[in-house]
């Protein structure tokens, strides 16, 4: 499962399960704490973001991509954050 998180006018895309569970919790616990700012991804070094209660934040299901025939399954890649940009579509 991947999920999209939208934090105000960011958006970061998560594939790791572990590090989908540990951001939703994060999220939570920062608005309902007053706020702070959360590393999101599965590194220590991963972009950080300012959550407080009044901030947007909106987490989609990504639907489950099947690999084309004839490419190679990028299992290694799951655990890295895609930024993205929908400006360039």
């Amino acid at each position: 499962m991947s999920i999209l998180i939208a934090v105000n006018r960011e958006q970061f895309v998560l594939r790791d399960p572990d590090a989908i569970t540990r951001v939703r919790a994060e999220i939570e616990d920062a608005a309902r704490s007053g706020g702070r700012m959360l590393v999101i991804g599965d590194t220590a070094d991963g972009p950080e973001v300012l959550v407080t209660p009044s901030t947007n934040v909106r987490i989609d299901i990504l639907p489950l991509d099947s690999p084309d025939p004839g490419t190679s399954d990028h299992r290694d890649d799951r655990d890295e954050i895609v930024f993205v940009d929908f400006d360039e579509y």
